[in-house]
């Protein structure tokens, strides 16, 4: 997998690597240098990006997956095909370092290397394969099962959160994870995004269980040394009428950077939640069957079958992307149901009110 393709704000410059060389000293004193190649290493350059939260994830999910040792490419949106010769790949010097003082934005630095990776071939008189030198991660049998993750609760005080979101780290490379709500009765796989939520509710010490899994079996899990309470988040809520089948449009106050939990509706129909109110106007035409992702200023496309409340997962990320950043964001709804008055009621969590 590449790296994503955004557009950096500002280059580091490209620093030129070395080549392969030994010096050789005379006994009169005098020195020699002996190149080996005329490839050149490490090759390094740095990029600084603005992101939204929801970019800002995806470099993390793209550095966790590729460490400081896997190699990948770049898009021309992110570096100059210059930067990149021919058979060169690019890999991590460090993790991504990241400022978040601004209110709606992430300034993200990320240093990079590039090196030669060669291509093979046979000689004509057999027959002809290729092996590129594009690394996977190594693969190993487990002897045992991992280890007790390390479990975080966001938000946490005295045993009260109104966010619920749990972070899991410390899982073993290449092996998988789970998580139980009921003291261990019934499991749920966990994802790519070492993360999940907690509903609303009260959890006994020892309900809440995380372990890792490999091809050894289920390791020992983490769990609550006491009880934990997840209390209702932030709400607003919409009242508008609409006839059957109509698109309406309005305003809706919330946080300028925070994460839509849930929203429940009394009426089918499809909601659009926008970042600005040049996203709302570019996206008036789409039909549903057309998703887009949140670098269109979508920050909620959800579809309600019926009346009911729908829990988002992943969390809907919400950032207000006007200049200067405003606590209004736009919807648009189309009501699939009868005609009459609609109320759509949003859960959220403030990161910057």
């Amino acid at each position: 997998m590449n790296f994503p393709p955004f557009r950096p704000v500002e280059y580091g410059g490209l620093q030129a690597g070395t080549f392969p060389s030994s010096t050789a000293k005379a006994i009169s004193g005098r020195t020699s240098d002996t190149a080996f190649s005329e490839l050149e290493t490490n090759r390094t350059t740095s990029l600084q990006f603005q992101l939204t939260q929801d970019e800002w994830q995806q470099i993390i999910i793209h550095h966790e997956e590729k460490g400081t040792v896997l190699s990948f490419g770049f898009a021309t949106e992110t570096i100059p095909a210059a930067f990149t010769p021919t058979g060169y790949r690019w890999r991590y010097t460090e993790a991504p370092q990241v400022d978040d003082s601004k209110k709606d934005l992430f300034i993200v630095t990320c240093s990079f290397r590039a090196d030669f990776y060669p291509s093979f071939r046979q000689g004509a008189a057999t027959l002809p394969w290729f092996m590129r030198a594009i690394e996977t991660a190594p693969a190993f049998v487990p002897t045992s099962p991992p280890p007790p993750p390390t479990v975080t609760v966001e938000g946490l005080a005295a045993g009260n959160t109104n966010r619920g979101l749990v972070d899991v780290a410390g899982l073993e490379l290449g092996a998988g994870w789970e998580f139980s709500l009921n003291g261990g009765t019934n499991w749920t796989t966990g994802g790519q995004d070492p993360t999940f939520r907690l509903p609303e509710g009260s959890y006994a010490a020892g309900a809440i269980r995380v372990r890792g899994v490999n091809a050894a079996g289920p390791g020992t899990a983490t769990q609550n040394a006491s009880s934990i309470t997840v209390n209702p988040s932030n709400s607003v809520t919409v009242a508008f009428s609409a006839g059957a089948g109509a698109t309406v449009t309005g305003t809706v106050a919330l946080p300028r950077l925070g994460e839509l939990l849930s929203a429940t509706s009394s009426s089918a129909g499809w909601l659009r939640l926008y970042s600005s109110a040049a996203a709302a106007a570019a996206d008036s035409a789409r039909p549903r069957t057309t998703q887009v992702g949140t670098a269109a200023g979508i920050n909620a496309d959800v579809i309600w079958p019926a009346a009911q409340r729908i829990n988002f997962w992943p969390i809907y990320d919400v950032c207000n992307t006007e200049t200067p950043a405003t606590n209004t964001y736009q919807w648009r709804f189309t009501n699939d149901g009868t005609t009459g008055q609609i109320v759509v009621t949003f859960i959220y969590y403030a990161k910057i009110p």
